[in-house]
């Protein structure tokens, strides 16, 4: 993956974020990417969120698994109660 294919895809680049780093136990600063329609955001650089060291291939099978995910039912919802009129 690269940044170029981000961007094809409809990713943009947002600011970068102040994050405790998971590998260096210090702070520092992270790209993230952001695509709307999939509602997903990419981290250069954090771990499981890093598109650039997937090829594009994996990089589609786990923007698919974040789609299906989200489909998933949630658990009860309060709003449902008002809307049915419980």
């Amino acid at each position: 993956m690269t940044r170029a294919r981000l961007a094809q895809w409809g990713f943009l680049r947002l600011p970068d974020v102040w994050l405790p780093c998971p590998r260096e136990g210090r702070c520092a600063y992270f790209e993230r990417w952001y695509q709307a329609q999939w509602n997903y955001t990419a981290i250069i650089g954090w771990p499981g969120k890093d598109p650039l060291i997937l090829c594009e291939d994996d990089f589609l099978a786990s923007m698919q698994a974040h789609i299906l995910d989200d489909d998933e039912p949630r658990e009860h919802d309060p709003w449902d109660d008002i809307f049915s009129g419980v």
